[in-house]
Formats: structure tokens, sequence, C-alpha cells
């Protein structure tokens, strides 16, 4: 799919700008979580699935554009966090980069913690978003290797049977998060697919 061409494209940018081409993943921010629960062992193959709490997530997220990448979510973020924004103020790089695939192709970079919603920068383009999020519970399978179809569609389908295997309900769109380059060594990266549950 397109999208997830884009995505690819989007996260070596990324990361490429962020870090001159050296970045060390735990060199750098990560989005903050509680595990409540982890799946056995002994249940496990080569899967890595956990139940999270997210108590608060702030997010400055830009429609995807798949017809022009010039014009597309990641110029549109990068731009916010290099300056383009009410204070002139540059933010430092976090992971992971979120994407959410449905309808309304989304793509979304966490502000470091340390930034609330009352003093993060007003964006200068309509069409970015700074928005909270709070008390999320999700389910999140962690994989290695590409961000390419097959893999996603794998490891959604895995944790999609694990919740419903476990009782939960499914409670929103999925996610998908990259933590890593996909220049990086496959085996080496760290990608999750995340799902909202109730």
């Amino acid at each position: 799919m397109v999208w997830k061409n884009i995505f690819v494209a989007l996260i070596v940018s990324t990361f490429f700008l962020a870090s001159g081409c050296s970045l060390v993943r735990h060199t750098i921010e990560h989005a903050p979580y509680s595990v409540i629960e982890t799946k056995n062992a002994e249940e496990a193959e080569s899967e890595n699935i956990e139940v999270r709490e997210y108590q608060r997530l702030l997010l400055v997220t830009a429609p995807m554009n798949p017809g022009s990448r010039e014009d597309g979510a990641f110029r549109k973020l990068f731009a916010y966090i290099s300056g383009e924004n009410s204070e002139e103020k540059e933010i430092s790089m976090t992971a992971p980069v979120f994407m959410d695939p449905a309808k309304t192709e989304q793509m979304s970079f966490v502000l470091p913690e340390s930034f609330e919603l009352s003093t993060a920068p007003s964006p200068r383009d309509a069409a970015v978003e700074v928005q909270e999020l709070r008390n999320m519970k999700m389910a999140v399978i962690r994989f290695s290797g590409t961000l390419g179809e097959e893999n996603i569609s794998d490891n959604r389908t895995i944790l999609e049977d694990w919740i419903t295997e476990q009782g939960y309900e499914m409670d929103g769109p999925v996610l998908i998060a990259g933590y890593d380059p996909p220049t990086s060594i496959p085996w080496f990266r760290r990608n999750e697919v995340l799902i909202p549950i109730r």
C-alpha cells in the first residue's frame, strides 16, 4: 500500500535528519507507558505481546498526503519541531513515530514529556494539530524486521487473536509505531502494532 511505502521513507528521513545519521535508539526520549500485562514466555513463540497504559501522550499530528511527499505529514511535523511554531522553538525528536493507517491517514510525533498541552507551542501550519491523549489501554505486539505490509499484517493478526482469546474488546483504530530507521539491521529493529482495548 502507498502509505506503507511513504511511512518507510518518512521514518528514514525523520531519524536521519534528527540525528545526523548517527542515532542510537536509547539516546532519545521514548513515549512513557507502564506495563499492565505481559504474555507468558511459554505461550510465546517469536511474538512479544504486552498490555500497556499510556497515562498521557502529547502528540503533534498531521494528515498524510500520499500523492505529494513534499507536502506530506513528515515535512509538516519536522518543520513544527524545527521551529515553525508560535514560539519559534526547536523541540527534541522522540520515539516512536506513530502512524494511523485508517481512512484518515495520519502521522504523529510524540512531544517530550516536559511539555504540557498548555505549554506546547501552537503550530503555524493549520494542518498540524497538537493533542493530548490520556489513560489509553493498549494491546501491543513488538516485532523486528521491516514495516512491510506482510510483516504488519501477520503481527496484527497475532495480536487481534490474542486480544480475543484474553477476553478483551478492541476499542479504537490500529496504530503502527516505528523506532528505528529501516536502514538499520532488520532483526535489530523495534516495530510495534498497537490496538486500544477495554
